[in-house]
């Protein structure tokens, strides 16, 4: 792992090849995929006592860890592993060199999942190599069908989804690209689609991604699978494949079956909420998130009015339970020990609640406890509160100021402890939660869940706080910083919260234009924002001081600047700033205060048993 790769990436290359059976540490695998194999590989290395055989097998699970990224064509795979702007190898680290000894281990393999994978890489990094691709098809699809049984069908997916991308990149009318769009196909017909909630839904996912197959035909498949007596008692994985239903049904261009069928989306959503504020003990926070996002749907979907105020009033009678449900657990203040603690309190087999665990697993800062630590901090040091300061960037420009406490008005002084407020914020305590909590508890939820793109989407689907059409920049955003890449994360995720923030406001009728005197109308721009009294009433004060003080203030991290104008670096892509730009975005995906239009500014709302990052005991 490393920041400037090696000449070679592969300790292999260059070595003598040692007369071994390259894929004898896989024999032990009972579900035959890259994602298994490449452990396999490195633990085998570290046992091997001939060093040649220890470079051989560590040169096979650098190839293999290659994470899959299929829909992102540019970049198929990424890093497994990325942090504080290091990460692990990717292709584009293979030398010319080591692309020679892939060749040599290709012609080796004999295993499909390890052949599929070699070969794929022998053609991305040269693609002249048609013969690899073709191979890479015909191994991908001979190792995507091995793989559909019980425990190993997810992992077929993103085989059959390689095939399909690599035929197509051959041509389309070729027979690789024919031969993988009917396997495709034909796995709507393979007996776990009648017995696994799930699997007929990944492959139509897939399929209508790819655009394949007649969707009128395909939609009528989804709605029969929605129909299952298998998913009469889960609204959830129902709202999936009607959801489906509705996109096959656009493709179809057949509107008038689609608008009906967003109706039974969002329906959904409503019976699901009413099954979690029924159960025994309740859960109103997720029956509030539930219900908040059938909300929106019947707002999409143009529902009628009365059915939208009628849900209203029902979300209000959720939230007022809310803080029954809350809990705190606290922790010390050694370091080290929140950060094993944070990963600690992700760790579950629920990727959902790990995630939710994450975004609720510390508080917003209490602005009242900021102030006084602030002001004693002030007190316990007089002198620096007596001389003013300039602030400079990098280049030396000037670009704030802070005035001596001494002889200010009363609002002079409160505009002061204000800078000095933001200051402590962004030096000590956005810097903490970075480290301590959202860093280790993030890499653990990769590392143990390692999630699909699509697995976020439920995040996202139906979001107040995400307008309709950005739900895709959102989802990558979310994904690439779970993943560690938080350069793509900041500049994806970054220049989305203004303009929800306005969604939201508008939403709830606030006026976030400006009427100019040559009748243009041009949008409020953030900062002008927070200046609205609705900004509290719908976010809550602490939420408004902490987007305010990462993203625009000068004197907190002003991240959203430094994205916009092209002033952030790539080590600060990967800094505090970046990682709580991340967590907040998660965190009000997680959040119901924001759309119920309550004018309680306490802020978002929190949920049971959760850490509280830098308490005592």
């Amino acid at each position: 792992m490393f920041d400037t790769p090696p000449e070679n990436a592969l300790p292999l290359t260059g070595l003598e090849f040692p007369e071994i059976d390259i894929e004898s540490p896989l024999e032990n695998q009972s579900i035959r995929s890259c994602e298994y194999y490449y452990r396999a590989y490195f633990k085998a290395a570290e046992t091997a006592e001939n060093p040649d055989v220890a470079a051989a097998f560590r040169s096979l699970g650098i190839l293999c860890s290659f994470y899959p990224q299929y829909g992102i064509r540019a970049e198929p795979y990424r890093a497994s592993m990325t942090w504080e702007g290091r990460r692990s190898e990717i292709p584009d680290d293979l030398s010319e060199a080591d692309v020679d000894t892939i060749a040599v281990l290709l012609g080796r393999a004999k295993d499909a999942t390890l052949r599929a994978r070699l070969a794929d890489i022998l053609w991305l990094r040269r693609r002249s190599e048609h013969q690899a691709a073709k191979g890479a098809v015909e191994d991908y699809l001979e190792a995507a069908t091995n793989l559909l049984v019980n425990q190993g069908w997810t992992e077929a997916v993103c085989l059959f989804h390689r095939a399909v991308q690599l035929g197509r990149a051959l041509g389309q009318n070729n027979e690789e690209y024919q031969r993988a769009k009917s396997a495709l196909l034909k796995t709507l017909e393979h007996p776990l689609a009648q017995t696994e909630p799930f699997f007929a839904w990944y492959f139509l996912s897939l399929i209508l991604g790819l655009r394949i197959g007649e969707p009128a035909q395909l939609a009528e498949q989804t709605k029969l699978h929605a129909e299952l007596p298998l998913l009469s008692g889960d609204p959830e994985r129902r709202r999936r494949y009607l959801e489906l239903e509705a996109d096959f049904r656009r493709s179809a261009n057949d509107p008038n079956t689609e608008a009906k069928v967003r109706l039974q989306v969002a329906e959904t959503y409503v019976e699901e909420a009413g099954d979690n504020a029924g159960r025994n003990p309740p859960s109103y926070m997720i029956a509030s998130d539930l219900l908040a996002r059938g909300i929106e749907a019947l707002r999409q979907a143009h529902a009628d009015e009365t059915r939208v105020t009628e849900l209203k009033a029902r979300l209000a009678e959720y939230q007022k339970h809310i803080r029954e449900e809350m809990q705190v657990f606290r922790t010390s203040f050694d370091a080290s020990e929140i950060r094993e603690s944070a990963a600690k309190h992700v760790t579950t087999d629920d990727f959902r609640e790990a995630l939710l665990r994450l975004a609720m697993g510390v508080d917003l800062l209490d602005l009242e406890e900021l102030r006084k630590d602030t002001i004693d901090a002030i007190n316990e040091a007089p002198l620096l509160g007596m001389i003013g300061e300039t602030m400079v960037d990098e280049n030396g420009r000037v670009v704030g100021h802070k005035k001596s406490l001494l002889g200010l008005s009363r609002e002079e002084e409160e505009e002061e402890l204000w800078k000095r407020m933001l200051e402590n914020a962004a030096q000590f305590k956005w810097s903490w939660r970075a480290r301590v909590f959202i860093e280790p508890a993030r890499q653990q939820i990769w590392w143990q869940h390692r999630p699909r793109l699509q697995d976020l989407e439920y995040l996202v689907d139906h979001s107040p706080f995400v307008p309709a059409g950005h739900e895709a920049i959102f989802l990558h955003g979310l994904y690439f910083g779970l993943a560690g890449d938080f350069m793509l994360a900041s500049h994806l995720l970054t220049p989305q919260i203004e303009n929800s923030i306005r969604y939201v406001l508008e939403q709830k009728g606030a006026d976030v234009s400006n009427l100019n005197s040559d009748l243009t109308q041009p949008v409020k721009t953030l900062g002008v924002l927070f200046e609205l009294p609705e900004m509290e009433q719908i976010f809550g004060k602490e939420c408004c001081f902490e987007l305010r003080g990462i993203l625009v203030e000068k004197h907190g991290f002003s991240f959203r600047n430094k994205v916009a104008h092209g002033f952030v670096t790539q080590a600060e892509c990967y800094s505090d700033a970046a990682l709580n730009v991340w967590w907040i975005v998660l965190k009000l995906l997680h959040c119901v205060i924001l759309q119920s239009g309550d004018s309680d500014t306490k802020g978002p709302e929190e949920v049971e048993d959760l850490p509280q990052s830098g308490t005592s005991e």
